[in-house]
């Protein structure tokens, strides 16, 4: 018996009317089926937003943060005519906490919307819709960010679904060990999926986001991008480390050596990109630009020379606070890194970097990628290019502004 596993992402689940049409969707999908859903659009920043206050100790601001968060899922569920209760009772606990973590406050938004979701269908007298938490089953390290799943013990308590059934379930949140609240890092929800369909033998995983697939630039930013209709899982892979949004850089991970592929499609097209091991030839230039990261230098606080014990603590410090390295230069006294901004502990990793050096930063640079391409695409780029570097493969620029560029004569 083949079990499909479908994800629908947040862009697609902004309102009653897109729930009842991702409901529709849902309910024609072929069965058995384990479907995954994030929480609505723009709530995880929201739910950010709160932590932030939170752990600043503006209590009230971050209240009334939730609080707006409670109006948005009591106005959704009242237009679909389920019950609000259970609305109330997910925010009231978080606000109940001293100290809430972030995996506490931010796991609410996945919480809240298959709580929606599932209760709409069963409402809607679709039958054999089943509710199973994500938290039931999803076992991972401690970490709060970017957390580690325990695949071992994930196979044990993961659900399967009957022959004619459908089963809803949270991305992005788990569990630890010790039943405190953990999360797979942004877009998580796209590895979740992949983590169920490796454990119960499925070869194939679609999911469902508001485009139409993988393209090789963002077509927002760069006129000319077009949509790969197939592409190797490590491309993949490389557009979605320096920071193309489309799926979580571990997506294809749990699927790789399984002969299994990776749809990602949109329910308003035809059109879709296959994620698999097969070869796709030739090679178009692909372009990544990730907004929002911060130059971070490192300089010794001593006279000496930076060695491979100040890489390695750095690198260390990365991995201990889930912060990724995008980039790195090196000088004889100092260390440069490029990261993301977004990421919850990164003050907790910049305290740490100044305990060891003297550090300055800059934030609200932008960082472009380009793979396969020959062409210098510096002379197209505007501001100021801060940090560089070329590879066989890859150019990288650190830049002060964007522009939105025309990539058709290169694509």
């Amino acid at each position: 018996m083949s079990i499909e596993v479908h994800k629908f992402g947040g862009s697609l689940l902004k309102d009653s009317a897109s729930i009842k049409q991702i409901c529709n969707v849902i309910a024609n999908l072929r069965r058995p089926a384990i479907v995954v859903v994030s929480a609505l659009f723009d709530v995880t920043n929201m739910l950010e937003k709160a932590y932030s206050l939170f752990r600043t100790g503006n209590i009230e601001e971050a209240n009334k943060v939730l609080e707006s968060v409670l109006y948005r899922h009591i106005s959704i569920a009242s237009e679909l005519n389920i019950p609000t209760s259970k609305i109330y009772e997910i925010i009231e606990h978080v606000k109940t906490l001293k100290s809430p973590t972030y995996a506490e406050v931010v796991s609410i938004g996945e919480k809240l919307s298959s709580y929606v979701i599932s209760e709409f269908m069963k409402a809607e007298g679709i039958k054999k819709i089943k509710y199973v938490p994500a938290q039931s089953f999803m076992i991972t390290s401690s970490h709060q960010y970017g957390s580690v799943p325990i695949l071992e013990q994930i196979a044990r308590k993961m659900p399967r679904p009957a022959e004619d059934e459908v089963i809803i379930t949270e991305g992005f949140i788990g569990i630890d060990s010790e039943g405190r609240s953990t999360t797979l890092g942004r877009e998580g929800s796209d590895y979740t999926a992949t983590i169920i369909a490796s454990l119960v033998g499925s070869h194939a995983v679609t999911l469902w986001k508001n485009v139409s697939g993988i393209y090789n630039a963002d077509p927002v930013e760069f006129k000319g991008a077009r949509i790969f209709e197939n592409i190797h899982v490590s491309e993949a892979i490389e557009m979605t480390f320096f920071g193309a949004r489309v799926l979580h850089p571990r997506t294809f991970t749990p699927l790789e050596g399984k002969n299994a592929k990776l749809v990602i499609r949109s329910p308003f097209s035809d059109r879709f990109t296959t994620v698999s091991e097969h070869p796709t030839t030739p090679s178009i230039p692909v372009f990544i630009l990730h907004k929002k990261v911060r130059l971070i230098t490192c300089y010794l606080k001593h006279p000496d020379l930076m060695d491979a014990n100040d890489y390695a603590r750095i690198y260390q410090l990365s991995a201990r606070y889930r912060v990724p390295i995008k980039l790195l230069q090196k000088g004889a006294r100092s260390l440069s890194i490029v990261v993301p901004e977004n990421i919850p502990s990164l003050a907790e990793f910049m305290d740490e970097l100044d305990n060891c050096y003297n550090i300055r930063f800059n934030d609200n640079l932008f960082l472009l990628t380009v793979r396969h391409l020959k062409h210098n695409i510096s002379e197209f780029l505007s501001g100021d290019v801060i940090l560089s570097e070329i590879t066989r493969q890859t150019q990288h620029y650190l830049l002060t502004e964007w522009q939105p560029i025309d990539i058709s004569a290169f694509s």
